[in-house]
């Protein structure tokens, strides 16, 4: 069964100094092409943005469930520090009900000829 849940979730962009929130899905090209954090040249990553919700949910099929949300934005500044965009997730297992992880996505993204790529965070870079 599931013991550990190992993913790797990369999201580059950047830090962005403004009184705005940082939306979780738009990237732009000048995050994209920035080369060191502003407040650390030195740092090799950084969580840009990072929030969990947590709630108790529910449904006729399932019963009540303990739901966590979780979005992070990271960006890489080094090839080194990739390891930072490595996820642990450790479920809880008990009897008949063991706890499941649904709706896994992540991306990277890149910057390829003044362009933005979007890659998808694939099955296979998943590990359990």
């Amino acid at each position: 069964m599931k013991k550990h849940l190992f993913i790797v979730f990369v999201c580059i962009v950047s830090f962005q100094f403004s009184a705005q929130e940082i939306k979780f899905g738009k990237i732009t090209k000048e995050e994209l092409q920035e080369k060191k954090h502003p407040l650390d040249s030195l740092a090799e990553a950084a969580y840009l943005y990072k929030s969990k919700e947590v709630f108790i949910e529910y449904t006729s099929s399932n019963g009540w469930s303990l739901v966590t949300l979780v979005h992070e934005r990271i960006k890489i500044y080094k090839k080194d520090a990739a390891t930072y965009a490595t996820e642990e997730i450790r479920l809880f297992k008990r009897g008949g009900t063991d706890e499941e992880v649904n709706g896994l996505k992540g991306y990277t993204y890149n910057l390829e000829g003044g362009k933005i790529k979007k890659e998808k965070l694939q099955k296979s870079q998943i590990f359990e």
